[in-house]
Order: C-alpha cells, then sequence, then structure tokens
C-alpha cells in the first residue's frame, strides 16, 4: 500500500535571461517547468483513484523600462495545454460511480505595472 495524496517525485526547473536594451530598458524571457510523478487520491490504492505523472511548463516574456517605473508582462500557463487530473476516485457505494477533476488548461494573461 502507498500512502494518499503522496508523490515519489516533484520536481522543477526555470531559466530565465534577462536582454539589456540599452536606454530602451530591458526583456527577460522565462521558462518553468514543473513535475509530478503518479500518486492516489484515496486511501484505498487502484485504478481509478490513480493520478498519473505530469509535466507542466508555463512562459513569461517581460519588458521592463530602463527607469524600472513600467513594466509589461505575458504569461502563459500550462503552455502545451496538457489535459491533467488533479483529482479522481471511485465510490463503491454509488454505483460504481467513478469521477475526476481536471486541471486547468492553457492560460493567458497580460500585466501591465507601474511604480510611482
Amino acid at each position: 500500500m502507498v500512502a494518499p495524496f503522496t508523490s515519489e517525485w516533484n520536481l522543477s526547473a526555470s531559466a530565465q535571461y534577462d536582454v539589456d536594451l540599452g536606454t530602451s530598458g530591458t526583456l527577460s524571457p522565462r521558462l518553468d517547468w514543473t513535475y509530478q510523478s503518479s500518486f492516489f487520491y484515496g486511501s484505498v490504492n487502484n485504478p481509478l483513484n490513480r493520478i498519473d505523472g505530469r509535466s507542466l511548463v508555463n512562459a513569461r516574456l517581460a519588458y521592463e523600462t530602463a527607469d524600472g517605473n513600467w513594466q509589461v508582462s505575458a504569461n502563459v500557463t500550462n503552455l502545451f495545454d496538457k489535459f491533467y487530473y488533479v483529482a479522481a476516485s471511485e465510490n463503491a457505494a454509488n454505483f460504481g460511480l467513478a469521477t475526476g477533476v481536471v486541471g486547468r488548461p492553457r492560460e493567458w494573461s497580460l500585466s501591465i505595472r507601474r511604480r510611482f
């Protein structure tokens, strides 16, 4: 028996590079990667309670003015639009019903920051 809600592996890595644009400012691309190995979502270790391992990639591109007063950034989470579950369970008492909660799809955002 394996303890529920416990992945054997959780890994992450990030890479960012700041490109100096001189008097124009700085451009900063960034990639973030996370990995979580499979785990069981219930105390009973059966295939209907098992959440498969997954890798997710997020990306960000930011531009900041040379004086640091303005920043504009574009962000994407789940860059490759991976389909995955964050929860799954079955309940034999309820007619063998198996349910699951799907993870967030690809999402993007744009943000603007101003320092005063």
